[in-house]
């Protein structure tokens, strides 16, 4: 999978909208996970970042990126998308 397809992909997922941007208090939290390591795909997700800012999301403020990356280990991809999971909150 491309970064660009994985980004779609997230986006698609969470239903993120520049006008969710816009809900005062609202705070998105959305889940990265990556088979390169964080060093190899730094420039691409820096890039995703400035998309996001681009449409009024901003970290610490309405966003929470959690990133995780299996540095090249598929047995990892698991475990990382369970600890990503858990972050989600129950109704």
């Amino acid at each position: 999978m491309t970064m660009k397809s994985l980004v779609l992909a997230i986006a698609l997922i969470l239903g993120m909208s520049s006008s969710h941007a816009q809900q005062p208090g609202k705070v998105f939290r959305v889940g990265v996970l990556l088979f390169p390591s964080a060093e190899s795909v730094e420039s691409r997700l820096n890039a995703f970042r400035e998309g996001l800012r681009d449409l009024g999301y901003k970290e610490g403020r309405n966003l929470v990126l959690e990133s995780r990356f299996a540095n090249g280990d598929y047995n990892q991809l698991p475990v990382l998308a369970g600890e990503l999971a858990r972050l989600i909150p129950l109704p």
